[in-house]
């Protein structure tokens, strides 16, 4: 008999801003509650939906910035990320979407 699957977001669910990252390096700005944990093992045929919003705000000083999903944290493997972008300087306030499937 097949098993029934249901589609349904995985806790937690943060209700408040994160930290706003003011680094040149690399970090995890992950609202709190903290980080989703994944299953230990996968059945065939899941698929994994991920999806990120936020606020760029960009200085008087080009700088880089690359987005993605990372597993298990920034030191981690690589989900989605893009390559480094070079935003235009002095901007505020733009709204950004990401959105992964596989």
């Amino acid at each position: 008999m097949p098993r029934t699957s249901w589609s349904a977001p995985v806790p937690p669910f943060p209700s408040a801003d994160g930290t706003p990252v003011t680094g040149v390096s690399l970090a995890d700005f992950s609202p709190t509650p903290g980080p989703v944990i994944f299953p230990a093992m996968w059945d065939l045929g899941v698929t994994l939906r991920l999806h990120s919003h936020g606020e760029l705000t960009i200085g008087s000083t080009g700088d880089t910035l690359t987005l993605g999903f990372y597993y298990g944290g920034v030191a981690g493997v690589a989900i989605a990320a893009d390559t480094a972008l070079a935003p235009v300087v002095s901007e505020t306030s733009v709204p950004w979407e990401m959105k992964w499937q596989g």
